[in-house]
């Protein structure tokens, strides 16, 4: 019992001394009955058991437990979960064991505090330690404990040297350094474990450490290079190697400064934290809480993921770690499929291995050399990258959806399939894959070999990066070939290939999106299935062949680039197209187009350019359709033997025609390649036109049904039968022609020697004269015989001689019959053109396929009726000098309305010019400040002048250029009415495909205005007399008439501040005077009336610049032509016919836009600048107007 003094003052005085003899005698007794003996002061000997029941303090204490008790196991000190100190903790406590029995001691219950605990044991003779013992001590140092079951020891401190024996149940708390853990044999294996507890306990200075010894709570750290065994959780009723959620496991080196590297023999179960290296040995290590924390090195260690995992940065794997293998998800094929959810990269690890897992990437990255993907594994915008080489293996299908796989140098993509879905990158040096399914876009960054791409959901995309190129594998087994399906491309400047002998195959559809150039330069074919549509970019081709299967379509041009001949083959199989075109760069013949159908149809959406193709293999009918153009060196039957047909209307060109056992050509056009066409089998044409430069040479039999036409300088042939009518332009030798027409196109001057050198057999002559066209009498030797030979044709604007006299063919035309010359000729005949003039020239433009309009034959029968004219004289030998270019100038300047009809368009523009001028002095102000209705002063006045520009343009009609001035007087009757007065004059020159024509206009106009407010109302009359003298391009013919316009122009507005909307009705009438022109046509008079309403506004401000007044001004309107004039005009021939010749209506909407810049200088003064556009379909006209005007 312990009495405090503040109940001892509480007694009283007369019982206190009785009371305080009375303690310290108790105290005595109790005294020698508890405390053990001491021999001298601050030594406790405990030689029998001993209790402590209260809270001691000695003096330097050591405690010492004797022998005699020990021995028989008799010496427990209980502090019975009180405190015994040295000096209340400040000195050192020392305890010693004297015992030789192998008992040192026992403590039990209490806490030792000291600033140093210090022991005197040996192993043999440790202190046992029951109950909850405490060592409050900041060094407890070379002490042998021995802790029992269900007992416990905390360390304040550090627990240094010694050793400490452990049963299973008992725990230790605090630093152990470099203590030795002992115990009792383990299962008769000769070891001595530690079975107990370390319960957040520090093991320091251990050169190794075996985790086999303790049962660890808590945080454990452990400061040893070398840690090995099984950890053993508290809370595990099992030996499960586990940490559980709430424990720790620190790894440091012996000294500290480092990671402390557990060898790991067993599975290891991570529910908690672990801080340092592991070297797993293969061993598996189960992550089971996304909460846990891995940081540190490790090596040859599986970590395995089994359920639904967040990796957020927890799991630091450091640089260095090797043989890392993250499994996520299990391969069996009942595996619960789980997800995977990265929020932090994952690092360092060797392998990952994804079965039946959903990896949730958030954009973060996995780096790794290699991934393996099994079944059911999916990735979402997640990134796989190495920096060096990276390998994706499986045997089943890869899925990643956003996501990037990221390699520094290859990329290696293995098993069947890979499925890419949205925004998706393949990035390497090079990189590898089978098969790939695309559904989005996918990015291609290196050069990439691939068995094929496919894409699905209807808008797949392959963006290839600026320098990427395409092969195939690198596979023994691969056949070479990358195929698309269903996909497109977008690539930079060129998508090349770089290994020989790759080749490409288009399934389903692909179309290039970008501006590329697809090289394929390398001995590759290209083989489209489907359609292939590269219209955007090119295609380069070099020693390379090109397949359409059947139905195929594809759009593009491409361009052969080889250096050396025929060394590419274009494959067309039934019904394939191509929309394009195909040429060499090099000039080298280097293409063999192979028709692989018995009936083909090749259009003019392939353009073939001149020297590409080496030759024409074709199976046996093809059709040249819509104008197609076939050039080749030759042309070779695909099949020998076989017959071959060609037809259409497009042009066949060659060399020679060979190797075939007959050729059919029908409707299309055949011309020689170069010089010479050499056709080297039995040949049949119909309808066909057959030219060459030099000489075209028939070595077999030939025969022309139809009407079919041969062109060359020299034509030479064997037996040629005729069925129908063959046209020849040149000189023909053949052995024999039998039956139908020939045609001969006699050329413009004279040929003594034969045309035609034949055997003839039932052959009807005729003649084609339209190179005839001198007034001179030509000499031709048109056969070498006339037998076999009748002639036929109708050629009334010609005569014909057998001798060259044509003295009396006016008066007997028949005699000079080309039948009655022939009957008295050898086979020669003179030929003399007896009609020319207007009506020949327009037969022949119209020959030649140039438009001559009604309108143009009309007006040429004028020149037939002037007499003694020059004019007519001049057009008549325009006419006649056979140049197409003359002729139709000539044709246009005989019509004289042309000049006219763009009078009236000229008349109406200068018209809208003065109202132009005008309304800029109109509007509701009077000055560039701007003003209200109501504030113009009474009696004030002014002058003004305008200069204007004008420049009106109608596609395929006229230009006219116009220059003048307007000036005007005005004066304010009242402080809202205002009027004015003026005139103009304006110079205008108009240019026509017919003509040049000057016109001068002098217009009158009075204008006035009414603005009592906001509103204003103003309008405006004029009159102009226009002048115009023409003068036509090359017959120098001159005309003059005049023209009279009448104008009328109401408008009114409301000023809204700056901006005033404003409408307005315009009138404008043009009356054209008849006139006779200089070949004496007379042309009528004719009155145009143009009503037209605009609606607009314009925005107007004034800003003020030192003493200047400065306002800029906008407009813009719409134009509707609500009344327009029919411009057609009768013109009246000097025989009283007459035609009338239509002109040409505008379209009735258009719009105006225009802006102004003013400047007052004074108060009486002031300029402004001004543009106004009007435009319509086919026409614009541009103003602009310089103005002065001057008050007073």
């Amino acid at each position: 019992m312990k009495l405090t003094k503040t109940a001892l003052r509480e007694l009283s005085a007369k019982y206190r001394a009785v009371l305080m003899k009375c303690a310290l005698m108790n105290m005595m007794i109790f005294a020698g009955a508890l405390m053990p003996h001491t021999a001298n002061a601050g030594i406790m000997t405990v030689d029998k058991n001993t209790q402590l029941n209260q809270n001691t303090s000695v003096t330097d204490l050591n405690i010492e437990f004797a022998s005699n008790g020990c021995d028989a196991k008799n010496c427990t000190l209980d502090g019975q979960k009180h405190t015994l100190s040295s000096s209340d903790g400040k000195n050192s406590l020392t305890i010693t064991t004297t015992s030789e029995t192998g008992y040192g001691g026992q403590l039990n219950d209490i806490t030792l505090k000291a600033s140093e605990i210090v022991g005197n044991t040996t192993n043999a003779t440790g202190v046992e330690l029951t109950g909850d013992v405490i060592f409050d001590a900041v060094t407890v140092s070379d002490i042998d404990l021995y802790g029992i079951s269900g007992g416990s020891l905390t360390l304040t401190g550090t627990m240094k040297g010694g050793s400490l024996r452990g049963d299973q149940s008992f725990t230790v708390t605090g630093t152990l350094d470099n203590v030795k853990l002992r115990g009792e044999l383990d299962n008769g294996s000769g070891l001595f474990k530690f079975h107990g507890i370390a319960k957040d306990t520090t093991f320091l200075n251990y050169d190794s450490f075996n985790l086999s010894d303790i049962k660890s709570e808590g945080r454990t750290e452990i400061h040893a290079d070398t840690v090995s065994g099984n950890y053993y959780s508290s809370k595990s009723s099992a030996n499960s190697n586990q940490i559980n959620a709430g424990e720790t496991l620190v790894l440091k080196s012996t000294d500290g400064t480092g990671n402390g590297t557990w060898n790991v023999a067993n599975t290891l179960y991570l529910a908690g934290n672990i801080y340092g290296d592991l070297n797993g040995n293969g061993q598996n290590l189960y992550l089971e809480n996304d909460a846990s924390i891995l940081e540190g090195g490790l090596k040859n260690i599986k970590i395995r993921i089994l359920k639904d995992f967040s990796w957020n940065g927890n799991i630091k794997i450091t640089s260095g770690s090797s043989g890392v293998r993250l499994f996520l998800g299990e391969n069996h094929t009942d595996a619960k499929l789980i997800t995977f959810n990265m929020t932090a990269d994952v690092e360092n690890v060797s392998e990952v291995i994804a079965d039946n897992v959903t990896v949730e990437g958030h954009g973060k990255t996995i780096i790794t050399p290699k991934l393996t993907v099994g079944e059911k594994a999916y990735f979402n915008d997640v990134t796989i990258k190495s920096g060096n080489d990276l390998s994706v293996s499986t045997e089943e299908t890869h899925n990643f959806k956003n996501s990037t796989l990221h390699a520094g140098n290859r990329l290696d993509i293995e098993g069947d399939l890979i499925n890419l879905t949205g925004n998706s990158t393949l990035t390497a040096q090079k990189i590898q894959a089978k098969n790939i399914s695309v559904n989005g876009t996918l990015g291609v960054n290196g050069e990439l070999f691939v068995d094929g791409f496919t894409g699905t959901g209807g808008n797949s995309l392959l963006v290839f990066g600026d320098d990427a190129k395409l092969n195939t594998r690198y596979s023994a087994y691969s056949d070479r070939i990358v195929r698309f399906s269903d996909i497109n491309i977008q690539a930079g400047k060129t998508l090349e290939q770089t290994e020989e002998g790759i080749h490409y195959s288009i399934n389903g559809s692909m179309a290039l999106t970008s501006e590329t150039e697809i090289k394929m330069n390398r001995l590759s074919n290209l083989y489209v299935n489907g359609s292939f549509d590269f219209s955007k970019g090119s295609l380069s081709i070099g020693k390379n062949n090109i397949e359409l299967g059947e139905n195929a379509v594809m759009k593009g041009n491409a361009v052969v680039s080889a250096e050396t001949e025929n060394v590419s083959t274009v494959v067309l199989n039934k019904n394939a197209k191509w929309i394009g075109s195909l040429s060499s760069v090099n000039n080298n013949d280097n293409v063999t187009l192979e028709i692989n159908a018995d009936d083909f149809t090749l259009d003019n959406d392939l353009k073939i350019a001149k020297n590409t193709l080496h030759a024409l293999n074709i199976q046996k009918n093809l059709t040249l359709a819509g104008g197609a153009v076939v050039d080749m060196n030759a042309v070779t039957a695909r099949m020998p033997g076989i017959d071959v047909s060609i037809d259409g209307n497009g042009t066949l060109r060659a060399n020679m025609f060979i190797d075939a056992n007959s050729y059919s050509f029908k409707d299309i056009a055949i011309e020689a390649r170069e010089k010479n066409l050499d056709i080297g089998t039995i040949a049949d044409f119909t309808n066909n036109a057959i030219s060459a430069p030099g000489a075209i040479t028939f070595h077999n039999a030939a025969t022309f049904h139809g009407a079919s036409f041969l062109s060359a300088q020299s034509i030479k042939a064997k037996a040629v039968a005729l069925d129908g009518t063959l046209t020849v332009s040149g000189v023909l030798h053949a052995d024999k022609i039998t039956g139908g027409t020939l045609n001969i196109v006699l050329p413009e001057t004279a040929v003594t020697s034969p045309i035609v050198t034949a055997d003839a057999e039932n052959v009807t002559l005729t003649l084609d004269l339209k190179n005839v066209k001198g007034k001179e009498a030509q000499k031709y030797r048109l056969t070498n015989t006339k037998d076999g030979y009748t002639v036929s044709g109708d050629y009334g604007k010609y005569a014909f001689s057998a001798d060259g006299d044509f003295a009396d063919y006016r008066a007997d035309k028949d005699a000079f019959s080309f039948a009655n010359a022939w009957k008295n000729s050898d086979g020669t005949l003179w030929v003399m053109r007896i009609s020319g003039g207007a009506q020949a020239a327009i037969d022949d433009l119209r020959a030649a396929g140039i438009f001559v309009s009604p309108v143009e034959e009309n007006a040429s029968k004028i020149l037939e009726m002037a007499n003694n004219n020059p004019f007519a004289d001049a057009l008549t030998a325009l006419l006649d000098s056979g140049n197409p270019a003359l002729q139709k100038q000539a044709l246009r300047e005989v019509v004289p309305t042309d000049a006219a009809a763009s009078a009236f368009k000229s008349a109406k523009n200068t018209a809208n010019a003065v109202m132009n001028a005008v309304s800029g002095r109109l509007g509701g102000s009077s000055s560039v400040s701007g003003r209200s209705g109501g504030d113009l002063t009474v009696g004030e006045s002014s002058v003004w002048v305008q200069g204007m520009l004008n420049h009106a343009k109608m596609t395929g009609g006229f230009k006219a250029d116009t220059a003048g001035f307007a000036a005007g007087v005005e004066t304010n009757l009242t402080d809202e009415i205002k009027a004015g007065f003026g005139y103009a004059y304006a110079s205008t020159d108009i240019k026509t495909d017919r003509s040049k024509t000057d016109a001068n206009t002098h217009t009158g106009f009075v204008y006035g205005e009414y603005a009592p407010d906001a509103l204003y109302v103003n309008a405006m009359l004029s009159f102009g007399r226009s002048d115009y003298d023409d003068k036509a391009k090359l017959s120098g013919m001159k005309n003059s008439y005049k023209a009279d316009t009448y104008s009328a122009r109401v408008a009114t507005g409301y000023a809204l501040g700056v901006l005033t909307p404003e409408a307005a009705l315009r009138f404008t009438a043009v009356r054209q005077k008849a006139y006779t022109d200089a070949l004496g046509a007379r042309v009528s008079a004719k009155s145009l009336n143009t009503a037209t309403m605009v609606a607009g506004a314009k925005a107007a401000k004034t800003f003020t610049a030192g003493k200047y007044a400065i306002t800029p001004e906008a407009k813009l309107a719409l134009t509707y032509d609500l009344a327009r004039p029919n411009e057609d005009r009768t013109v009246t021939l000097p025989d009283g016919s007459s035609y009338v010749a239509a002109g040409e209506k505008l379209n009735r909407l258009g719009f105006k836009i225009g802006a102004k810049a003013a400047v007052r200088l004074t108060n009486a003064v002031e300029v402004s600048l001004s543009y106004d556009g009007a435009f319509k379909e086919h026409y614009q006209d541009h103003t602009g107007l310089m103005n002065v005007k001057v008050e007073f």
